[in-house]
């Protein structure tokens, strides 16, 4: 989960240093996982707190639904 102020915060951090940088020291807490059968009523109440919800079939992650994918599907 990275957001564009979290990007422009490691280059005015890092700067030239930031190849250095592992990922390991800037990740946040990953998006939640809901499986491909999820009602759309599970999937906006996430979406209320967090950017993106990642949706996977048994054990594979098989795509990612954002606020503006929901708003697609209810017009």
């Amino acid at each position: 989960n990275v957001s564009d102020d979290m990007v422009m915060d490691w280059i005015t951090k890092y700067g030239e240093r930031m190849s250095a940088v592992r990922v390991g020291n800037v990740m946040k807490e990953s998006f939640p996982i809901l499986p491909e059968d999820a009602d759309l009523e599970s999937i906006s109440g996430l979406l209320r707190f967090y950017k993106a919800v990642l949706v996977k079939k048994g054990r594979k992650i098989t795509g990612i639904i954002t606020k503006a994918d929901l708003i697609k599907v209810m017009q």
